[in-house]
């Protein structure tokens, strides 16, 4: 099969050995694989040694083949998933792909392109919640709001009734998530704006965007703080807060769960870019490029 893998010069393709599923695996035929900043900072060696040469987390497609003991899942059946393991040799961004079964869950009836831009991102901003565990009412300011896991974790944060302060990149408001309460551009002294909105500051953050200290400083005293870029320092946490980072997991329950809501239109799949895998160096530039309004994926 084709597979991409980490190059000097960027991602290559190239021909490897179809990988076989072991017991509880599953093998999918790719039909769509989202470029995520996970991938880039993978290519990049970001992760050092722990990370293998496999490109490629998130997945759409369609159950190949499948190791003994999986009785969920068969062959010809429609899935998105997600691998979270840097130790792979190949990833997603591959013709093939092996997960654990219980790493994907069946998306009968979804578009695959647009599926596959949902695993990971969702998946996060769900964990991110649990972890964070918010009452309903209570203020969850979002960072990044306008990116992929920010607009997911918005949306799931309203169905759970929490109030959502979207903050965005200045001057890219008009992409800020539907249903937000409160929108405010993250521009110079944009923590006094978000606590003008939210007298004595919000009781949680979600820091999609890493932006550190000054999200910390929209939070009220013993408010809860999390960042999902879990290999960065954590800010100081001051006035009785709490602050944690999530490393996002696959996990079927849930990924069955956000299956769910796309295809009762509770979740909203968003556009995408699409490139042939054989063009993987410029989907990878195309994905580093900030101020996209599409998800990035590869089709083989």
């Amino acid at each position: 099969m084709r597979a991409a893998t980490r190059g000097t010069d960027g991602p290559a393709v190239s021909q490897v050995p179809d990988p076989v599923p072991a017991a509880g695996q599953v093998r999918i035929r790719v039909a769509a694989a989202a470029v995520n900043p996970v991938d880039l900072a993978t290519q990049h060696g970001f992760f050092g040694d722990r990370a293998a040469a496999g490109l490629g987390w998130d997945v759409a497609g369609t159950i190949d083949a499948v190791g003994t003991g999986v009785d969920a899942l068969a062959p010809g059946e429609a899935v998105f998933g997600f691998r979270d393991r840097l130790s792979a040799a190949t990833g997603s961004h591959a013709e093939l792909v092996v997960l654990d079964a219980t790493a994907v869950a069946p998306a009968a009836g979804l578009d695959p392109l647009r599926a596959a831009a949902v695993p990971l991102n969702a998946t996060t901003g769900w964990q991110g919640l649990d972890r964070l565990d918010l009452p309903a009412g209570d203020t969850l300011l979002v960072t990044g709001a306008a990116g992929a896991v920010g607009r997911f974790t918005s949306t799931l944060a309203r169905r759970r009734g929490l109030r959502v302060v979207a903050a965005v990149r200045p001057g890219s408001t008009d992409r800020a998530p539907a249903g937000a309460d409160h929108v405010v551009e993250t521009s110079a002294g944009w923590p006094d704006a978000v606590r003008a909105l939210v007298p004595g500051g919000v009781d949680g953050v979600l820091d999609a965007a890493g932006l550190d200290a000054p999200a910390l400083d929209a939070l009220r005293p013993g408010g809860r703080y999390l960042s999902v870029q879990p290999a960065l320092p954590l800010p100081v946490a001051l006035r009785g807060t709490h602050t944690t980072a999530l490393s996002a997991y696959s996990d079927r329950a849930v990924l069955a769960e956000l299956a769910k809501l796309a295809t009762v239109g509770e979740l909203e799949l968003p556009a995408v870019e699409e490139f042939p895998l054989a063009e993987i160096a410029a989907a990878y530039a195309r994905a580093a490029q900030p101020g996209r309004t599409a998800a990035v994926v590869l089709v083989p």
